[in-house]
Formats: C-alpha cells, structure tokens, sequence
C-alpha cells in the first residue's frame, strides 16, 4: 500500500507539506481556508466569521464572487446589473459589491415568502451589513426598497431607505411600521458616529417586537435609538412592521453610491451579538491522511514549519505514528505534541504516520496565525542485505551451506531456501526442517536427510531484529546435489 511519494535528502527522506504540494495531502479541514499566501503559494489560515444562513436568515449576500447570489435563497438576484464584485478590498470571506457611482443599482427581487413579500409581517427583524466609503456622497443609497399599503382612504407608498447623510447613515421607514389607527407613521434613525473614508464600518439597525426598540449600531456599539411606537418612547402604543398587500418592488441596493458593501443580512430575528470582529474565537484545525513510511520500525527524525503567528495567535502540532492503522484516515496510535525545528522528546518509530494542527486567533479576533508549509524528516529502516558470497559443499544425504556475514549490523539472522527447481524454494524433505529454515544468527548449516542424486537449489536472506523482521532480497542462487560417492569422506 502507499499513500505519499517520498522523496530522498541525503540518508533521511521528506515528505512536504503545502508550497507546491497545496495541501492537498489535508483529509480534515475545520474552521480553517487555504488561500494564496507567502511567495505566491497557499497558505492554510482561519476560516474568517462569514455568517452561514440559517432559520432566520432571510437575506444573505457574500459578494465573493458573480453571479451575485442570496445564501438564503429568498431572493434572487437582477440578471441585468452592472455591479461587479472585488477580490482586493473586502471585509470577510473572498470578494465584496464595487459600487461605483456610475454602475446601476443592484436590484434584489424578493421571492414569495420573504421579509419583503407582499403580506409580510416582520415581528422582530435585523438588517446589517459591512461598508467601505470611498467618497462620501451626500443622499447616495445604500438601500432602497418601495412598495404601497392599502388604507381606508386608498393606497398610501411604503419606503424603507438607507443614505449617506454627513458622514452617517440616515434610516428611514416610511408607512412600514402599523399604527394602531393603520393610519400613516415615520419613523427615522439618524446616525450619529462619523464614518471614515475607506474604512470598513459595520452597521446594524434591529427591532424588538415586544417593547418597539429600533435601534441602530455601528461597529457594534449602540448610537442611536427610538421606538416603533405613538409617543417614540419605550411607553406608548406598539406600531407593528408590515408589507402591503398591494404591490412589492425590488429591493435596491447602492445607487449613486461610492464605496464597497460586504455581507448583507437581513434576519427575522433581534441579532444581540453581530459579529464584528474578522476571525471567530474557536479553533481551527487540520488533519493529514496516512502517510506510509515504506517500512516498519523506520525512525522519525524530526519536523519543519514555515509559519507566521502575529499577535497572541498561536499552532499546536501533533503527530501520531504505529505500525498499523485502522483506516485511510487513521493510525493506531497515540497523538504527541512536538514543536517544528526542536527534536523530538523520545525516540519514535514506525511504519505509518500522521499530523495534526489546531491554529488559534488573537484574543481579540482581528489576527490568524498561517502555516505556509510542514516538513517531516524520516530515516526508513531499510531491510539488511544478503549475503554477498555462499558456498554450498553436497555430501552423502546432505549438503553443507556456507555464506559470509551481511554487511548490516543490525542483522538478528538468516533464512536458508531450498527447493528442487531454479528460484521456486518449496523444500520439505529435508530433517533440518522445510523451507525457509531459520538458522539464526550463524554463517554455516547442514541439510541432513536430503535425496541423493538430485539436484536442490538453495539462497540464504537475510534478516533484522525490527518486529516485524525486515528481509533482505535472495542471495545468489546456488545448486549442489547429494550422492553416495561422498560416503566415508
């Protein structure tokens, strides 16, 4: 069986990890990504804190890559825009939406079912969303939704617009939240943190069905409040968010606007904890297939890394060797810690290896640590050679073997092959024992009780004190036939 190329360096053999390989000897990758990293090849590097949809999760835009796509699946996506997404400026996974001012708005059509159907009542709702500010263009959009709501007087238009006003955010919900009259409200959140030019900022406007809180985060910190109530207060008549019946349009997303938007999410839920930090607090881990070492007993000698740990970020290594293993994927073994570039605490053979890596954030969840490549130096313990010179001397009824020592110090003995064809060993008559005899650890022995007249070829191999014994290849083939003329000598 093999399960990795090896390649030579002087006595010891290496397997590498990452550069050209690209990891791909990984089977168990958690919370951890390979990307494009030192001299242009992948680094393995925590999993950012992309958020994953879920049951609340109405809208869910990465901006990683086009077609633009909702993870929600809630809303699809106008096959008409012009807005492009970057891989060089972006707050969390891969890509983020380039808006530019003169590309059209993104247009975001919502399905049935969604937070913006027709019909639709909200309860509790959050709408987030990262933003890098290029140029500060007094009223551009970031979002921008429209719709009507029937009334006893006729159909009033529903709004919900997001702007840049100053250098804050601007919300407003116009006719969306119920009075208790179902008359005509306003509500609006006035920003009050001043954004700065191309800096990522996370904004976050939540409401609590229970008490009417509308309250409106940046970078996670509470900066302005109101209430979805008659008196604006925590005291007064609750006002419910509510879709007309009428009409639904598109939602749209960053007209006239200058600057990059990362990770729209709108959830049918108050978010208490947005996550605003790049890398979540958990670790991230890795394990490698088995590699096989060509031979049991083989020593490993040592580890290498290639790694950056910034900050408090941190990797642990461990590794796992046997002579076994119970699958692809797992030796029998016991898991040891070890620090690349330090020896290893004690002597460690076997056949079949296997590593594994945790990497750990900073306390602060801005930093990961990355590992660009993992060497591991192994001495295989090779099988012993044969004899190099056997001499066989026939007599009457048997013939004496005579062979030179391996060259091999850690030869623990020697097998005598016989047979009566030229490479097929398969003797059984003689006294000694049948083939292969083990003769132990001496240079000479006597096959007694053999037919005289015929004709018996014979090698000798040789073998270690590994468990199991490696054996060396045959020696030389050598023929001698018994006969009764050698009586009385």
């Amino acid at each position: 069986m093999s399960f990795a190329a090896e390649k030579s360096s002087g006595k010891d053999n290496e397997i590498r990890l990452g550069y050209e390989d690209g990891w791909q000897d990984i089977v168990f990758l958690e919370s951890l990504v390979i990307r494009e990293g030192r001299q242009g090849y992948p680094d393995m590097v925590l999993a950012d804190g992309e958020y994953v949809a879920g049951d609340s999760t109405d809208l869910l835009i990465h901006f990683n890559q086009t077609p633009i796509l909702d993870q929600a699946e809630n809303y699809t996506i106008g096959a008409e825009t012009t807005v492009r997404t970057t891989e060089k400026i972006y707050r969390l996974g891969a890509g983020a939406g380039l808006f530019t001012g003169e590309t059209d708005a993104l247009a975001i059509v919502p399905q049935s079912g969604s937070m913006l159907a027709p019909g639709q009542s909200w309860g509790n709702f959050s709408m987030e969303f990262w933003f890098y500010p290029a140029v500060f263009d007094e009223g551009a959009t970031i979002l921008l939704w429209s719709g009507s709501r029937r009334v006893a007087g006729g159909i009033i238009p529903q709004e919900i617009r997001c702007s840049i006003s100053g250098r804050t955010l601007l919300w407003e919900f116009t006719n969306i939240f119920l009075p208790p009259d179902q008359g005509e409200s306003r509500i609006v959140v006035h920003g009050t943190s001043r954004m700065i030019p191309k800096k990522w900022h996370h904004h976050l406007i939540r409401h609590d069905s229970a008490s009417g809180l509308l309250e409106y985060l940046t970078d996670g910190v509470p900066d302005a409040v109101t209430y979805s109530t008659d008196t604006g207060h925590e005291m007064g008549a609750l006002f419910v968010p509510l879709i007309g019946q009428t009409n639904s349009g598109e939602l749209s997303l960053g007209a006239g606007l200058n600057g990059i938007i990362d990770e729209m999410r709108f959830s049918r839920a108050f978010v208490e904890e947005p996550f605003v930090d790049t890398y979540p607090l958990r670790v991230g881990s890795a394990m490698t297939r088995v590699f096989d070492l060509g031979y049991s007993n083989s020593l490993l000698k040592r580890f290498d890394s290639l790694v950056d740990t910034p900050g408090d970020t941190g990797i642990n290594f461990y590794y796992r060797i046997g002579e076994s293993y119970r699958s692809l994927s797992e030796v029998t073994g016991e898991w040891r810690s070890f620090t690349p570039g330090d020896a290893l605490r004690v002597e460690t053979r076997g056949r079949y290896l296997q590593v594994f890596l945790e990497l750990f954030p900073d306390g602060g969840g801005k930093l990961s640590p990355s590992i660009s490549t993992l060497s591991i130096f192994y001495e295989p313990d090779l099988p012993p050679h044969p004899p190099g010179w056997v001499a066989a001397e026939p007599g009457s009824g048997e013939i004496t073997i005579r062979w030179n020592s391996s060259m091999d110090s850690d030869v623990a003995g020697y097998l005598l092959y016989y047979g009566e064809r030229p490479g097929q060993y398969f003797g059984i008559e003689s006294a000694t024992g049948p083939s292969p005899v083990d003769v132990g650890n001496v240079t000479s022995m006597s096959l007694q009780g053999l037919e005289n007249g015929k004709l018996y070829y014979i090698a000798i191999v040789s073998y270690d004190s590994s468990e199991p014994p490696h054996q060396s290849d045959f020696s030389q083939e050598i023929a001698a036939r018994p006969s009764t003329i050698y009586d009385g000598r």
